[in-house]
Parts: C-alpha cells; structure tokens; sequence
C-alpha cells in the first residue's frame, strides 16, 4: 500500500511538472523560458537568431561593440570615418585626420588653403601663392596702389606702374604740376605752348 501510495503522489507530482513544462517549451518540446531563440538556447531579449548572447548595440554578427561601431562590429567614436578610423569630425572621405580646414585630400592647412591643400593665408591667389590683399591675380606681392603687373609704385603713377608723382604725363615723365602735356616746366601763367 505504501508502494501503491508513493507511486500514485509520483503520478501526482509528475503531471503538473509536465504541464507546466509544456506551456514555456518549444515545437520540439525543449524547455526553454520566453527569452530563448527557436533552438531552445537560453538567452536574454538582445541575442541574436542564433542565440548568442550579447547587447543591443552589437552588430549582426553578435560582436560586442558601442553604439557607435561600424557595421563590421569596429569599436570607434563618432567622428571617425566608415573605415573605423578614429579622426576628429573634419576628416575627409579616404579617413585622414586632419583639422576642419584642411581640404578633400586630407592635407592639413589653414582655412585659407586652396583647392590643391597648398598653406596660405587669406590673401592667397588660386594657385596658393602667398601675397596680401592687393596682389594681383599671379600672387606676386605689392601694395594696394601698384598696377595690373604687380609692379610697386606711389599712387601718382601711370598704368604702366611707371614711379612718377602726381603731376607727371600719361608717359611717367616727372614734372611739376603747371607743365604741359609733353613734360615741359612753365608757370600757371602760361598757355599750354608755353
């Protein structure tokens, strides 16, 4: 009787065991709790299809990584390139680090660089030869009343950059202001014959 008695509180404690087994198994009929994969291996809510464990911010081959990883699973910050590179956030589309003004080949230079990366300051031409404000369009350096050629003359001079002062002809020849046209010195009395 006692046999009997034990076997049917084994039967007893089997069957809820069972039941509640088959609630949280699979097709299968493995055990596994809600946060398993189909496979029935344990696993939290952030595991991938094939049941490895790993955080949210993990790739899609389950490689732990941050946030901001690539898409290889590649550890960086946020400014670094789609290589995995670190660099600061002005870098160019090959991963050089360089500052924010330096250009699309990754050369180093100031804002006032041109297109070539070649350093000058603002005043630069296009080619990145360096002048002032008032070079003319080859970069060679003059102040601002020199001519076309780059030539440094006062402001008295002609278009030719010719050095003359203020009362000299079209042709750059001196001569004080009451001179006529051809350079001639007469005084304000005269006519333009002298």
């Amino acid at each position: 009787m006692n046999g009997a008695a034990h076997t049917r509180r084994a039967q007893m404690n089997w069957a809820p065991q069972t039941r509640g087994a088959q609630m949280s198994t699979d097709q299968q009929g493995s055990a596994h709790s809600k946060s398993t994969d189909e496979l029935g291996s344990a696993q939290p809510n952030s595991t991938d299809e094939q049941a490895s464990t790993y955080p949210k911010s993990t790739d899609e081959r389950s490689s732990a990584y941050p946030k901001r990883t690539d898409e290889l699973g590649s550890a960086y910050p946020k400014n670094t390139d789609e290589v995995g590179s670190t660099h600061p956030k002005s870098i160019d589309e090959q991963g050089s680090v360089h500052s924010e003004n330096t250009d699309e080949r990754g050369s180093a230079h100031p804002k006032s660089t041109d297109e070539w990366g070649s350093v000058h300051s603002e005043n630069t031409d296009e080619q990145g030869s360096a002048h002032l404000k008032s070079t003319d369009e080859w970069g060679s350096a003059y102040p601002k009343s020199t001519d076309e050629r780059g030539s440094a003359p006062s402001k008295s001079t002609d278009k030719l950059g010719s050095a003359h002062p203020e009362s000299t002809d079209e042709c750059g020849t001196a001569h004080p202001k009451n001179t006529d046209k051809l350079g001639s010195a007469y005084p304000r009395s005269t006519d333009e014959h002298r």
